[in-house]
């Protein structure tokens, strides 16, 4: 027999991936093994242009946020990137309050566009629900953009964008008022110190700052990676190999392609108020007609203006707008798209306040109803109750001593009778008769 301490140095010795696979799992295991340093024999990492692939994913940031239109605290934001493998440049970010969906992939392709006025040749991502959306693969179909899918938990696929999230998260979430760092260690978090208290900045505030961080720091410092900025890179590649003009669109000419489809069934149009859409009437010349009445249309919200939605009416994409319109219409983008999160938020803030408020309401319907049924017992059985309960006027009963209500009501009727009898204009009555 061996000493235990033996044991284990031969142990940790002998001890590989297929051991701790089946000892802790996939997961664990692949932590241990070794990095794919060439995607295939004849292809260069990471692609050979810009564009040509770029990376797609999302993460909560620990920072919580407050609204600019109540001034609460409505959660912490999810932020959507993309990442050129090449240049290793941000090209294109979204944020929302919302769990990633196939708005934000969306919204994040139509950001690069609006950027830069390209679109990618290829996109890859991982298994997450927000891409395996109708929308969102019909986007990519009509734009003729190549789909990829990295290897179910396999980061390191992703890695140049796994790397960015903990850049962005180390470098700035972390050092800014309301981040969320010390509640992962929850002894050491107190009221003094959380998150909530010391929270004080808006998502507008969150946007400006990642416009900052990452296409004025990051974009202008050099790459480990590359020896490059991504900037410096990004131009450099455009020279050495063309232009393509073939991936150059034009934001408004797609604008009904990019924008997601409104969840639900198909919105009615009422010729008299509009379309309903996210707690708000669109309207438009062309549904006040009373023909247009009834009938069913395809609805896309426009997440970058809350004033406008698109309606596909008689075969046309058209724009319908709302009151809202006309005060947001001079904004600049950001702050509307940090509207349109904000409204979106606070309007399930009121519904949630409306349950209760129907829950509080339904208990006071219910002690009314059970209070009137006791007043019908009363009424049955009027001789065996007090008229006046000695617990809502203690003043009259201590009054009284009669407790039965029909000897009060005989004394009150008398001393109607007698003082009716004593009245001047009683007797003149009595005269006349």
């Amino acid at each position: 027999m061996i000493a235990k301490s033996s044991f284990y140095e031969r142990v940790a010795k002998i001890r590989s991936v297929n051991s701790v696979r089946n000892a802790q799992g996939h997961k664990v295991a692949y932590q241990l093994e070794p990095g794919y340093w060439m995607l295939e024999l004849n292809t260069p990492v990471h692609c050979e242009r810009a564009f040509e692939l770029v990376h797609f994913d999302s993460t909560l940031l620990d920072v919580e946020l407050r609204s600019s239109l109540s001034g609460d605290v409505i959660g912490r934001p999810w932020l959507s990137i993309a990442v050129c493998a090449y240049t290793r440049r941000v090209l294109g970010m979204y944020l929302s309050f919302q769990p990633p969906s196939y708005v934000s992939t969306m919204m994040l392709l139509a950001d690069i566009l609006r950027r830069f006025g390209r679109l990618p040749d290829s996109i890859i991502h991982d298994w997450g629900s927000e891409f395996k959306a109708k929308d969102w693969k019909n986007v990519l179909t009509a734009l003729f953009i190549v789909r990829h899918t990295r290897p179910k938990s396999a980061p390191r696929f992703g890695a140049i964008l796994e790397r960015m999230f903990g850049i962005v998260t180390r470098e700035l979430i972390d050092n800014i008022a309301g981040n969320t760092k010390l509640r992962k260690n929850v002894r050491q978090n107190t009221p003094q110190s959380d998150a909530t208290t010391h929270s004080g900045l808006w998502l507008a505030d969150m946007y400006w700052g990642l416009e900052e961080y990452f296409f004025g720091n990051y974009d202008n410092r050099k790459h480990p990676a590359t020896l490059y900025a991504p900037r410096a890179l990004y131009e450099a590649s455009f020279l050495a190999h063309g232009t393509r003009l073939h991936r150059v669109k034009k934001y408004e000419d797609i604008l009904p392609i990019l924008m997601p489809t409104a969840k639900g069934r198909p919105r009615v149009i009422d010729h008299a108020r509009g379309i309903y859409v996210n707690y708000r009437y669109y309207g438009h010349p062309l549904l006040a007609s009373l023909s247009m009445s009834g009938e069913s249309a395809l609805v896309k919200p426009i997440p970058f203006d809350p004033g406008s939605v698109l309606a596909f009416v008689k075969g046309n994409w058209v724009i319908c707008r709302s009151g809202l319109h006309e005060e947001l219409q001079r904004a600049p983008e950001i702050v509307r798209r940090c509207l349109f999160e904000e409204w979106r938020i606070e309007q399930r803030l009121v519904c949630a306040s409306h349950d209760d408020s129907r829950q509080k309401l339904r208990d006071l319907i219910d002690e009314l109803n059970q209070k009137a049924l006791d007043n019908k017992e009363y009424w049955r059985n009027r001789e065996m109750h007090e008229l006046v309960s000695p617990a809502t006027f203690p003043t009259i009963v201590e009054k009284t001593s009669e407790s039965n209500a029909l000897n009060l009501l005989e004394r009150m009727m008398q001393n109607a009778l007698a003082s009716a009898s004593q009245s001047g204009s009683t007797g003149k009555l009595l005269v006349v008769g």
